[in-house]
C-alpha cells in the first residue's frame, strides 16, 4: 500500500514539475512557436502553386515469345519493368523531343520557354527580387544548346508512377505550375510509352520471325 502510495506521490511531482517548466519558459515557447507559424505562412505564400494530371492505364503481359522469353524464362517483374521504363531517362528525352516539335514548345515552363506570372503576395513578399532573375529562352536557344538531358531531368523529378495492389493499373502523375501543362505532360508521356510499347512488339516479332525462317532453312539442309 505505501509502495503504491508512492507510485502515485512521485507521478504528480512529476507533473507538477513539468508544468512549472512550461510555466516558466511560456514565454519562450509562445515567441518559438510564433516564429515556426509565421515561417510557415511566409514559405506558403511564396511558394508557386503544382499542379497534379494523374491517368490510369492498363499493362497488359502480351505474352510474346521472344528469344529472351524462350532461353531464359519470363520475367516476373513485368509491371516493376513498365514503371522503370515510364520512369526512364529515354522515355523523358523523347517526351522532350515531341515536346520541342510540338505547336505548345514556345509556351512551356518545363522548357523554360513561358515566364512564370508571379502573384502579387508573392511579389509583394520577396520585392519581386525571385522572379526577377529567372530566364526564359526561345526554342532556338534550346536546340542549338542540345540541352535536352537537363529538361528530361527536370520532368523526370516531375513524374510520379505507382501500381494498383493486386492489379494490373498503373497510375501515372505529372505535376507542373500550370494545370494544362501537367495534363499536357501526362498524355504525352503516356503516347510516347505506347508508341515504344508498339515498337518493342514489332521488333519482337521480326526478331522472332527471322529466327524462324533461319532455323527453318537450316532444317531443310539437314534433311537434303
Amino acid at each position: 500500500m505505501d509502495k503504491n502510495n508512492s507510485i502515485i506521490n512521485e507521478q504528480e511531482y512529476s507533473l507538477i514539475e513539468i508544468l512549472y517548466v512550461l510555466k516558466k519558459h511560456i514565454k519562450v515557447i509562445f515567441i518559438s512557436a510564433s516564429f515556426f507559424f509565421v515561417l510557415s505562412l511566409y514559405y506558403t505564400l511564396i511558394s508557386k502553386p503544382i499542379y497534379k494530371s494523374t491517368s490510369v492505364i492498363m499493362i497488359e503481359d502480351e505474352g510474346s515469345m521472344s528469344m529472351l522469353d524462350i532461353g531464359m524464362g519470363k520475367d516476373l517483374n513485368y509491371i516493376e519493368n513498365e514503371i522503370q521504363i515510364l520512369k526512364s531517362r529515354t522515355t523523358s528525352e523523347l517526351v522532350i523531343e515531341k515536346l520541342l516539335n510540338s505547336e505548345y514548345s514556345d509556351n512551356l515552363y518545363i522548357l523554360e520557354t513561358k515566364k512564370y506570372i508571379s502573384s502579387k503576395i508573392r511579389t509583394l513578399l520577396t520585392f519581386g527580387l525571385i522572379d526577377r532573375f529567372s530566364k526564359t529562352y526561345s526554342i532556338n536557344e534550346i536546340k542549338k544548346s542540345d540541352n535536352i538531358e537537363r529538361y528530361a531531368n527536370k520532368l523526370r523529378h516531375s513524374i510520379y508512377v505507382n501500381n494498383e495492389k493486386k492489379t494490373d493499373a498503373l497510375v501515372i502523375s505529372v505535376r507542373s505550375f500550370d494545370p494544362e501543362e501537367a495534363a499536357l505532360l501526362n498524355n504525352t508521356l503516356i503516347n510516347v510509352y505506347a508508341q515504344q510499347d508498339l515498337e518493342w512488339i514489332n521488333g519482337e516479332m521480326t526478331h522472332l520471325k527471322s529466327f524462324l525462317v533461319e532455323q527453318i532453312n537450316r532444317k531443310e539442309k539437314e534433311l537434303n
